[in-house]
Parts: C-alpha cells; structure tokens; sequence
C-alpha cells in the first residue's frame, strides 16, 4: 500500500506540473515559472556513467536523466525526452557523422560531429530529380554507424510511444517530444558548413529548389514521431541558421520562411 501511495503521489505531482507547464504555454498566470531540464551531457556526467555507455544504451540515457532531475529537484519537465541512441538522432538531424566515445575517441570524451562534406555537388540532382526520400536512402550509409542505426531504429519501433509514461511515472511532465530541424540544417551538415554557405551563394536557386524539396518531408516526419510519442511539442533545432550565423538576406530566404511553415503545419 505504501508504494501504491508513493506512484500515486508521483501521477498527482505529473499532473499538477503538466498543467502548470501548459499554463506558461498558452500564456497564462502561473504561480511558479516552470523548470524545464535541458542537459543530456550534465546528466551523465552527474551521475558517473561513462559517455560511451550513455550514447549506446537507451534505457540507460533514459535512467540516467531521470535520476539527475530527480537529484536537482524542483524540476517540472523535461525540454525534450532522452530516447533512442543520442549519436544516430544527432546524424539523422545533421546528416554528418558523429564521433563516439569508446569508439573513435577516449571513453570519457563527449560525442562530437564531424564537419565533412559527404554530399557532392553532384548530389543535389538526385534530390530534385528523385526526392528528398530517395536522396536519403541515397546518403545515410554514408554517414551512420549502421550497427548503432539498426539498434536505434528498433529501439524507436518498440519504445518511443510509452516513452512519456517513463517521465511521468517519474512525476515529470514532457515538454517535448523529439528533435525536428529544418532542411537549411540537414544540407548544412551533409555538405559541411564551409561548402554550403558557399552554395548559397554560387547556386542559390538550386539550393533553394533542394530546400523546397524536402521541407514537406522534415514537417511529417515531426508530426509522424510527435504523434507517436502523445506529446504536444516537438523541438525545432536550427543552430547553424541562427540570425547571427548568416547574413540577414540568406536568413530571411533560407532559413526563417522554413521555420514558419513547420511551425504553422504543426500547430
């Protein structure tokens, strides 16, 4: 009985900040700004779990973080859940190789990305004669350690929909669901940055076409994972086409016009 009443303490705390999180969402007062928990490194590092083992094990990044919002306490939600292998979400965004602990760097070393331009000029053909699909299927051997992306994968199957109740078991509401970026993001992985601010500038139309392509997918494939998981949110990453990045005219053509359309579309 006394551990039926401590998991329903746990629902009833959920529920109390799930609705304080929706509150601040749409604006209205709240008695307490709400804490979201955003640090997938700071959580295995503040719980002694080597990086190699928390980019490769997925129940374990899941573990790992709870206990760590659990230890900061007075934390509300997280801002996006852990789930799947963290290298293999990173190379599905940034269509660029991630370098992992334990593997090409010393177990204790934090993933980094490998800035390498994968995809040739010659590539942007298949995207607008083929589609984006295509070009993916095309291009992600190249990039992915295809033993993680099949663990991945099957994992994401299999898990990904009851991942929220983990959180709220927990007492913590989710605030998102997955990572989405926009196109500007994925070709400025897959060509390296240097090789595609060039191309916005030698190709722009050509460029602009690839983008157009695959803008629909990205949008469906961030409703399709926000669906599956029951969250409300999804997180829109697009740090390299940050306003501070690039010239206010590649943003305002490039970038900004792609991040209003996701955002319309899934709202």
């Amino acid at each position: 009985m006394a551990e039926e009443s401590r998991d329903e303490h746990k629902l009833e705390l959920w529920r109390e900040r799930d609705e304080r999180v929706q509150r601040a969402l749409s604006y209205e007062p709240v008695g307490k700004v709400p804490l979201a928990f955003t640090g997938s490194a700071f959580a295995a590092i503040s719980q002694g779990v080597p990086f190699s083992r928390f980019c490769t094990d997925a129940d374990t990044a899941i573990e790992v973080t709870l206990d760590c919002m659990d230890e900061l306490g007075d934390v509300d939600a997280t801002s996006m859940m852990a789930s799947g292998l963290l290298p293999c979400h990173l190379t599905n965004l940034w269509l660029s190789p991630v370098h992992l602990p334990g593997h090409e760097l010393p177990g204790h070393s934090l993933w980094q990305e490998r800035d390498s331009a994968d995809m040739s000029l010659d590539d942007y053909e298949i995207i607008l004669s083929d589609g984006w699909e295509a070009f993916l299927a095309y291009f992600m051997p190249k990039v992915h350690n295809l033993e993680l992306l099949e663990r991945h994968d099957k994992w994401m199957a299999e898990n990904l929909a009851d991942t929220p109740r983990r959180y709220h078991e927990r007492s913590y509401a989710t605030l998102a669901s997955v990572a989405t970026t926009i196109p500007f993001e994925a070709l400025c992985g897959a060509r390296s940055m240097a090789e595609f601010f060039l191309d916005l500038y030698s190709m722009p139309d050509k460029v602009k076409a690839a983008l157009d392509n695959a803008h629909p997918w990205c949008v469906e494939r961030a409703i399709e994972l926000t669906v599956i998981c029951g969250a409300n949110c999804c997180s829109i990453v697009a740090g390299r086409g940050a306003s501070a990045m690039v010239a206010p005219k590649i943003w305002d053509e490039f970038v900004f016009p792609y991040i209003v359309d996701m955002v319309n579309h899934s709202s």
